[in-house]
């Protein structure tokens, strides 16, 4: 083990930090980041010392409320989550993390940078981006998004999206999307937030990335009575008729299925055709191929299951 890595370990398994130990710590991190390459992250992970590393950090760090509650500064916690993304590209260290099983404490630090966030955005701009980063690595399969979600992984992600910055509500955005795919529960609880409300209020301040993927979660909440609900309450069929004459395959395809599942609703389906929607979806497919993705995604919808957004 190289020294960087050895200084990095002790560092880590402290638990208790004087002001002394947190700038050794930060010292500590700087050195281990700058000698990293691919062929020395190799070496850390067959020889397991990235799994070691990616404990001490889950387990003292990033789970731990004693740390959290210390209010670490924006530094140390800027380093410690530029450490876990490098890390937690490896699978093994990501089920390393899952393997200490302390997901809601982990939620408890993404709150707590979330209210900062929202009182200091300037300042804790970057530090979210890195958290929202590191939380999307850790999702990566049902699985792992329903120990999340079991810890209201969603709640805190809807708070990011009161932010001003367009890429941590995307990061979010994503994320929400992520989880709500491949649990049924998460949306049940977000047809109760105010997601729905959120995202047609972004769409049309936001570019195209973020159309997509507030399109793409109305799209997966709308298999839920509730949530078709809301879009029509809220004037929601307007707004993604609107977004028909969009050119872009993927966003019209989101835009496509939620309409087919708000016009279960007769009432809906009629304003649909009056908005012209009907028209402009025929008109988009006989000019336009569909995208990659279209025929999985119709089989899902006729089958019932939901596929990756």
């Amino acid at each position: 083990m190289g020294t960087p890595a050895a200084q990095l370990l002790y560092c880590l398994s402290q638990e208790q930090q004087t002001p002394s130990d947190v700038q050794h710590e930060l010292q500590a991190l700087s050195a281990f980041l700058e000698t990293l390459t691919d062929s020395t992250c190799s070496q850390l992970i067959s020889s397991g010392v990235a799994a070691r590393i990616a404990e001490s950090l889950s387990r003292r760090r990033l789970c731990s409320l004693q740390w959290t509650a210390s209010c670490p500064g924006r530094k140390s916690v800027c380093a410690l989550l530029r450490l876990a993304r490098v890390l937690f590209r490896d699978r093994g260290c990501v089920d390393v993390f899952h393997s200490v099983k302390e997901h809601h404490n982990y939620v408890q630090f993404a709150n707590y940078l979330s209210r900062n966030l929202l009182t200091y955005e300037a300042e804790y701009t970057q530090s979210a981006g890195l958290l929202l980063n590191v939380t999307q690595k850790l999702i990566h399969d049902a699985e792992t998004a329903s120990l999340f979600v079991r810890v209201q992984i969603a709640k805190c992600m809807l708070r990011f999206l009161n932010c001003h910055d367009m890429t941590i509500q995307q990061a979010a955005l994503e994320i929400l999307g992520r989880v709500a795919d491949w649990s049924a529960v998460c949306r049940v609880e977000l047809c109760a937030t105010t997601a729905i409300d959120i995202c047609l209020q972004l769409i049309p301040q936001g570019d195209l990335l973020t159309q997509k993927l507030c399109v793409s979660l109305l799209r997966i909440l709308s298999c839920e009575e509730q949530a078709r609900e809301q879009i029509r309450i809220y004037d929601g069929v307007p707004i993604l008729v609107g977004l028909l004459s969009v050119r872009n395959s993927r966003l019209q395809w989101h835009v496509a299925w939620s309409l087919a599942q708000l016009a279960e609703d007769v009432e809906t389906s009629v304003e649909i055709v009056q908005l012209g929607g009907i028209s402009l979806i025929l008109a988009e497919f006989a000019t336009l191929k569909a995208p990659a993705k279209a025929l999985n995604d119709w089989i899902a919808m006729l089958t019932g299951s939901v596929p990756p957004s």
